[in-house]
């Protein structure tokens, strides 16, 4: 007779709790081992040498593992929240990401030191820049009615450049040296070549107020909801037409011309940014051409 020998199957909640924890922090120290540079700034945290970098994605992983189960989530969130998030400062470079942190608790925002959004073309443009401004011009205006948050600034520039950029070339920008709460906080908005948008904001941006986020994030949307939304009841009303004939016909005369951007958009959208940081600020700047710039004490 053939004996099998008695083998037990040990779930990873029963092993004992300090392996646990030996385990659930070698996991952290891979996923976080420091994979993106130190920003190329000065405005790093005061008193923070030892904090790292960290691209928002990779919090993923993490975040997978707290959805495990119960007992999990709740032991390595408290190791994780203890011992590894608060020693990194966290890079966003989309806006999913900057909507993703504007969805978690304040104590999340706090850690967030640089974001550096890219995209291609005016209306891609408008959309990386619409969340960094927002967030920008609401903290210029809080200050009259919460004292608490102060954002004043040091440098503002906005010129006609052409210089090197990360393989492209820069053509007109918009430069605001800032101080938010007396720590100092860099916005820089980048026309380039080839239709591409830069936006970089560093500083201790987790003083903003990100709440606007989400609700810019939901007009967009909305937006594209309803040109689909019209184009349903056009199907729906119209059943008779052929496919191509869905709009209603009119004469060569009447039909509207199709928006198209200026010449200048990129450039315009430029200079509609510094103007609307500048306005929020309480600022006023002599306009010498198309071009000013200006420091303050």
């Amino acid at each position: 007779m053939i004996t099998h020998p008695n083998t037990t199957m040990q779930r990873f909640t029963d092993i004992p709790g300090e392996i646990r924890n030996e385990i659930y922090h070698i996991f952290f120290e891979k996923i976080l081992e420091r994979s993106t540079p130190i920003p190329r700034t000065n405005n790093l945290p005061i008193n923070q040498r030892d904090i790292q970098y960290a691209a928002a994605n990779t919090l993923e992983p993490i975040t997978a593992l707290f959805l495990t189960c119960k007992q999990i989530s709740t032991e390595a969130r408290a190791l994780f929240h203890g011992l590894f998030f608060a020693r990194r400062h966290y890079l966003l470079h989309s806006r999913e990401s900057i909507y993703s942190f504007s969805q978690v608790s304040g104590n999340w925002a706090q850690n967030i030191h640089q974001v550096h959004l890219t995209a291609t073309g005016v209306t891609q443009g408008r959309r990386i820049l619409n969340p960094v401004k927002v967030a920008v011009v609401k903290a210029a205006r809080a200050y009259q009615s919460d004292p608490a948050l102060c954002l004043q600034a040091r440098h503002l520039e906005l010129e006609n450049t052409a210089r090197p950029w990360q393989s492209t070339t820069i053509r007109r920008s918009f430069t605001a040296d800032l101080t938010l709460n007396g720590i100092p906080t860099t916005l820089r908005v980048y026309e380039c070549a080839n239709d591409r948008f830069d936006v970089l904001l560093v500083g201790p941006l987790g003083k903003l107020d990100w709440t606007m986020i989400p609700l810019t994030r939901y007009t967009e949307d909305a937006a594209w909801d309803q040109l689909l939304a019209r184009r349903s009841r056009l199907l729906i009303h119209n059943t008779s037409e052929a496919p191509l004939r869905q709009m209603p016909t009119t004469s060569d005369d009447e039909l509207p011309e199709p928006y198209v951007e200026t010449r200048n958009a990129g450039s315009a959208l430029v200079t509609e940014v510094a103007e609307e940081i500048v306005q929020a600020l309480g600022l006023e700047l002599p306009r010498l051409g198309s071009t000013w710039s200006s420091s303050f004490r």
